[in-house]
Order: C-alpha cells, then structure tokens, then sequence
C-alpha cells in the first residue's frame, strides 16, 4: 500500500503532517534485534537475530502557537494507554516494505516542549522534536 497521507497516528490522533518538518523526519523502520550475538574466533559475527523488529520515527516541528501545542499534546496525552509509560497501539508508514504498520510505540521520556517567548497572551513554542518508539 503507498502513503496514504500521514507518517505517524498515535492511537486514534493523526500527526497532522502541517506540523512536521519535511527535513527533520527520519524513520528508522524494522531494525533487527539480536540476542547473545558474538564474535567468533574467526572475527566473524554471529547473530541470532529475533522475530520482533522495532522501528523508530522521529521528526521536529515549526514553530508553533500555543493552540497548535495544545491540539498535538491533547491528541497524544488522550491516547495514552499507560500514562506512565506515555505509549498507544500506533499506526505508521513502514519506509523499508512501503506499507502501513502497526505497533506498540512510546513518546520518548526526553521529550521537552520549549516556550519561546509570548504573542499578546499567547506562548509561541520553539521545534520540538518527537521521538516514537516501538517496544
């Protein structure tokens, strides 16, 4: 299936893409996971690589207004399923097979939102980047 029109939906929140920068995006899709790889006398690598990948999507905005915030932090913080753990089921563009995915993901516990000064009473935030992560 090709893009359907949105990089990242965050339980049932769609990432408006009217807030990301294009520039900034980078998709880390279907790493492989390995246990108890090692090197062998030979110098070569043996993996034993898992079933289960994990795919990292990450990307910064504009600058935005308080409102725009307000819509992105609600939309998430809504479809949290553990609060603590700030995740939801996610839908995301698979840039490796060219198709949607879906996965257990979480907003990575570094993210900060950075005020950048005032309009009248309003808050302009600087970029934030966000960081989705699969388990």
């Amino acid at each position: 299936m090709a893009y359907g029109g949105y990089l990242i939906r965050f339980g049932n929140y769609t990432f408006p893409d009217k807030y990301i920068d294009a520039d900034t995006v980078n998709v880390a899709a279907n790493r492989r996971l390995d246990i108890n790889a090692y090197t062998d006398g030979t110098g070569e690598t043996q993996r034993n690589a898992l079933k289960h990948t994990r795919t990292t999507i990450e990307f910064q905005t504009g600058t935005l207004y308080e409102y725009e915030m307000d819509e992105i932090t609600d939309g998430i913080v809504s479809n949290y399923i553990n609060p603590k753990e700030r995740d939801a089921i996610c839908s995301y563009y698979d840039t490796e097979n060219r198709c949607y995915k879906n996965g257990h993901m979480y907003l990575d516990s570094n993210m900060s939102w950075s005020p950048g000064g005032t309009v009248g009473r309003e808050l302009i935030y600087k970029p934030c980047k966000f960081t989705f992560v699969e388990y």
